[in-house]
């Protein structure tokens, strides 16, 4: 999405074998160097570079500053020397919709067509939004129409993703949405592309430390997408509770409880986890025409490999549960060590996703 919205899209992947990849959330911002082999896709290099936990509290300046500063960390980390990436927004901040336009128009007149069907939909100015579209095919009702996903962002949003880059001396030449990058993400997931060639009703929770979001997939189309305020932060508190320190102390202590301990503290949580779930699942009945039950749910994000977090989502969703790992099937650079990126890869979803995106 976003491709052609900033006017700075001078990038030829053929220039540049290898890209940089930036998925800035609330808790922290990940960078990932990628290059498409061609067989599969190699990993050059990652960094996590967290941010200060009451970022979402600060200003919009010191938030920008905030996550510049994490950027040029995660850059000194892994060396690079590219002055282009890919990033994303968020999907609440945008419009999506799926437009029908006459199959028989020219390429300037889809585009003229495109924007008087969408301006029912975007309560601002054309002037006052960036916007991209893409064509679906031709639609399943009507062979004179094409299908056309368009989505619109307020201008801010895109600036806010684009100022942070440019202060950390990167420019923004594709902005995507998250959404969209776990969706396409998805697409490297061995256990995802056999259940979506069965036609299966697949959810996929990426699950952040103070937002989290949910989407419903089938045929690699999304079905239903919401964020919502929920994640790892709800245990750090309750751990901050527990043994009264700071919230740093609990974050480290987040990952080194002992078995006690973690049968005492996370069982709560991972009801919790369990609820959130579930509430979607009940949300996506109730606003979609769809009714069909949800045949597995995929784990993603800072929190997917905290320990008998799987086994205990089964239990209780009675669904089963895979933890995304997009690397199981890359080539890793030899220089990283690959035991603990694969301890990582599920905070790199959406960061695969812009690499998938970047691409095609």
């Amino acid at each position: 999405m976003f491709m052609n919205l900033e006017k700075v899209l001078n990038w030829l992947p053929s220039r540049n074998p290898s890209i940089l990849c930036i998925d800035i959330n609330s808790d922290s911002v990940k960078l990932l160097v990628i290059r498409k082999t061609h067989r599969t896709y190699q990993v050059l290099g990652y960094a996590i570079a967290p941010l200060p936990y009451d970022t979402q509290s600060e200003t919009v300046q010191t938030t920008t500053f905030s996550v510049s500063k994490a950027i040029l960390e995660g850059l000194q980390q892994i060396k690079s020397k590219h002055h282009f990436a890919t990033t994303c927004v968020s999907g609440s901040s945008i419009i999506a919709k799926i437009l029908q336009i006459d199959s028989h128009l020219s390429i300037a007149e889809q585009e003229e067509n495109i924007l008087v069907c969408a301006k029912q939909y975007v309560p601002y100015s054309l002037d006052d939004i960036s916007y991209d579209y893409e064509i679906q095919g031709i639609n399943s009702q009507n062979p004179k129409l094409l299908d056309v996903l368009f989505v619109a962002s307020r201008r801010e949003n895109i600036s806010l993703k684009s100022q942070a880059l440019l202060n950390a001396g990167i420019t923004a030449n594709i902005i995507d949405v998250d959404i969209y990058a776990l969706k396409n993400a998805c697409s490297l997931l061995p256990e995802y592309t056999k259940r979506s060639l069965l036609n299966e009703i697949i959810g996929i929770f990426n699950f952040g430390d103070i937002n989290s979001i949910f989407i419903v997939t089938q045929n690699h189309q999304i079905l239903y997408s919401r964020e919502q305020e929920f994640g790892g932060k709800q245990l750090i508190i309750a751990l901050q509770t527990v043994y009264q320190c700071s919230y740093d102390q609990a974050t480290k202590l987040k990952n080194n409880l002992h078995k006690d301990e973690q049968n005492l503290i996370l069982a709560d949580f991972f009801t919790a986890v369990s609820d959130q779930i579930e509430h979607n699942l009940q949300l996506f009945n109730s606003t979609t025409i769809h009714s069909s039950v949800l045949n597995c749910v995929f784990i993603a994000g800072e929190n997917a490999s905290l320990p008998n977090l799987s086994n205990t989502l089964e239990s209780h969703l009675k669904l089963p549960i895979y933890i995304c790992n997009p690397f199981t099937e890359m080539e890793i650079e030899s220089s990283i060590n690959t035991d603990d990126l694969n301890k990582l890869a599920p905070k790199f979803l959406i960061a695969c996703g812009l690499a998938v995106r970047s691409f095609t």
